[in-house]
C-alpha cells in the first residue's frame, strides 16, 4: 500500500463502512448523540466497519505484492477504539443540519491524540468581530505525531529503508529555531484561529475583476509563541526584514515601517507575540487588532447570523469553520465576472465540473454556513449547517474510495 493513503485511513473507513439498513438503535451510544428522527439518519456498531475495512486493506496490499495486517494498521491508528458511529441529516429549505458522532469512550489513542482536548470552549467565536464574513479554527497536538507515525510504519512492514528515511528526518535541524525536527514537534500543541471581515469603506482592486470591499484580518496562534518568535527573529537578522520591534512586559510587538506601507495596498500589518500568554497575533492593521481585542467589541458569538447558523449545533469544540452568506454572494458575484471575461475557459473537464458544482451551490447559500468539530468524554461530534446532505456527501466519498482502492 502506498504510506500516501495511510494518514486518509479514518475517513475512507466511515464512508466504506456505511450503508442503509433497518436500524435498532436502543445499543448503539452513537445515536443517542445526534437526531434519529431527522430526513437521513443511520447509527451501527463499528464492528463491521472496522473488519470490511481491514480486509480491504489487507487485500489491497496483496494485489500489490505486499503484506500487510490490516487490523494492525487500523489498530495503530486508533480506529479500534470506536465502540459506534451514528449521523443524521435534517433539511430546512435548502440547508441542512448534519450531524455525525464517533463514539469511542473518549480515547486518546492513535489519530485522536492528535485532535485537542476534551470539551473545550472556541477561541475564534470570542475574537473575531460580529461582522466577521470568515471565521475558522483548528487545533492540532503535535507533540506525539511522530510516535504515531512510526507505530503506523511498524503495523504497515514499511521497508527499513522508510522508517531509516522518517527517522533521518525527524533528526534534522528545523531551520533557524536551534532544535531538531523531533524535538520540535514534541513541543507543539497548537490551536490557531483566523477571522477575515469585509470593509466596504475602503476597496482593493483585483487583477481582471474590478475593486472588491477591502478584507481585514486576524490570526491567533496559542501554544507556539517562543518557537514563533524565534523564527521570525531569526529571519529578521538572516534576510535583513525591516521590521520595527517593540518589547514590553513580555510582549513583543512588530510592525512596519511607515516608509514601506506604500508597496502594502493600504494595509499596515500588526504582530504582537506574549510569551506570558503563550499566543500570537498577526492583524491588518493595529486598529484592526486594537478592535478584535476590545472586549467592549460585539463578538462574532454574539451574532444573530451565527446564533442562526449554529442553531441545534456544537457551539463549543476544538476545530470550526464559518462563512457569512454575504461572503457567499461575493463568490457568487466574483465567479460570474470570471465566467462573463473568459476566465475559466482552458480548464479541463473535471475542474469545471468541480468549479461549476460548487458555484450551483453557493448559489442556494441564504444563510451563513457552520461547522464544528468537538471532542467530548464519549468521542467525537462533528456537526454541520450547509448546502448539502451527509448521506449524499458519504456517497460521493464511497465513489471516490473506490478510486482510491484501485491505486494502491
Amino acid at each position: 500500500m502506498k504510506k500516501k493513503y495511510l494518514f486518509m485511513l479514518p475517513a475512507m473507513s466511515f464512508a466504506a463502512g456505511t450503508s442503509a439498513f433497518a436500524q435498532d438503535v436502543a445499543n448503539i451510544p452513537a445515536a443517542a448523540m445526534v437526531n434519529m428522527k431527522a430526513d437521513f439518519s443511520e447509527a451501527k456498531p463499528a464492528t463491521e466497519m472496522f473488519n470490511t475495512l481491514a480486509d480491504m486493506l489487507t487485500n489491497a496490499a496483496k494485489e500489490s505484492g505486499q503484506e500487510i495486517d490490516g487490523k494492525a494498521v487500523l489498530t495503530a491508528l486508533g480506529l479500534n477504539e470506536i465502540t459506534s458511529y451514528a449521523m443524521s441529516g435534517e433539511k430546512a429549505g435548502d440547508i441542512w443540519s448534519n450531524k455525525m458522532f464517533i463514539h469511542n469512550n473518549g480515547s486518546d489513542k492513535g489519530i485522536f491524540s492528535l485532535l485537542g482536548k476534551k470539551n473545550q470552549e472556541f477561541t475564534v467565536t470570542g475574537l473575531a468581530p460580529a461582522d466577521t464574513d470568515l471565521a475558522a479554527q483548528v487545533e492540532l497536538d503535535l507533540r506525539t505525531v511522530e510516535k504515531l507515525f512510526l507505530s503506523v510504519m511498524k503495523a504497515a512492514n514499511a521497508p527499513e529503508d522508510a522508517v531509516a528515511e522518517f527517522t533521518d528526518a525527524m533528526a534534522e535541524e528545523a531551520t533557524l529555531l536551534g532544535m531538531t525536527n523531533s524535538e520540535l514537534l514534541a513541543k507543539l500543541n497548537i490551536r490557531a484561529s483566523i477571522a477575515i471581515t469585509f470593509d466596504p469603506a475602503a476597496k482593493i482592486p483585483i487583477p481582471e475583476i474590478g475593486e472588491i470591499d477591502k478584507p481585514n484580518f486576524i490570526i491567533r496562534i496559542d501554544g507556539a509563541a517562543l518557537e514563533i518568535q524565534t523564527l521570525l527573529n531569526g529571519a529578521v537578522d538572516m534576510f535583513g526584514i525591516p521590521l520595527q520591534k517593540k518589547e514590553e512586559n513580555g510582549v513583543t510587538s512588530y510592525s512596519v515601517p511607515e516608509a514601506l506601507l506604500g508597496a502594502l495596498m493600504g494595509y499596515n500589518p500588526a504582530i504582537t507575540i506574549d510569551t506570558n500568554n503563550n499566543q500570537v497575533t498577526i492583524a491588518s492593521s493595529p486598529d484592526f487588532l486594537a478592535q478584535s481585542l476590545n472586549a467592549e467589541t460585539p463578538k462574532l458569538a454574539t451574532s444573530a447570523d451565527f446564533i442562526k447558523a449554529t442553531e441545534g449545533l456544537a457551539t463549543k469544540g476544538n476545530s470550526m469553520s464559518y462563512m457569512s452568506k454575504d461572503f457567499a454572494k461575493l463568490v457568487v458575484k466574483l465567479m460570474e465576472i470570471a465566467q462573463a471575461k473568459g476566465l475559466l475557459e482552458g480548464l479541463d473537464e473535471a475542474q469545471d465540473a468541480e468549479i461549476m458544482k460548487q458555484f450551483e451551490n453557493m448559489k442556494k447559500i441564504d444563510q451563513s454556513t457552520y461547522s464544528a468539530y468537538t471532542r467530548t468524554d464519549e468521542g467525537i461530534l462533528m456537526s454541520e449547517k450547509g448546502i448539502q446532505s451527509l448521506e449524499k456527501t458519504i456517497k460521493e466519498m464511497q465513489e471516490q474510495i473506490k478510486a482510491l482502492i484501485q491505486e494502491m
